[in-house]
């Protein structure tokens, strides 16, 4: 299966409440705030999947910590777990395997999200 191919993510996986909170229900901010991760996050998807196909440890490992917070302020916790480990293994240089597990994994919740912030506009 390749990454185009990633069966759907079943369960919801925004809470959009932090970020309601955080911006004072300021609906214009929030929505360009959505709109950002909408261009975002698949780009840093590329640049992850990318890292991984070309072996790149230390990149795999800043990617990963970069996400935590594009994905953190829309309420997507499930994806944390995943980033951490991602950038556990791009540090200490190994579990090649399974990185390439976690990045499908990750892309499945990720796209859930975006189809979830596009259906808010």
């Amino acid at each position: 299966m390749n990454k185009d191919e990633t069966t759907p993510y079943d369960q919801k996986v925004c809470d959009l409440s932090y970020l309601s909170t955080t911006m004072d229900g300021n609906k214009l901010l929030i929505n360009d705030i959505m709109k950002e991760f909408l261009i975002q996050v698949p780009v840093e998807l590329k640049c992850l999947s990318t890292a991984i196909v070309e072996t790149k440890y230390s990149k795999i490992k800043s990617y990963a910590h970069k996400m935590k917070s594009t994905f953190s302020i829309m309420g997507i916790s499930a994806v944390l777990p995943i980033l951490n480990k991602l950038e556990e293994l791009g540090a200490n240089e190994n579990g090649f395997e399974e990185i390439k597990e976690l990045n499908n994994q990750l892309d499945k919740i990720a796209n859930q999200a975006l189809k979830e912030i596009k259906e808010q506009f």
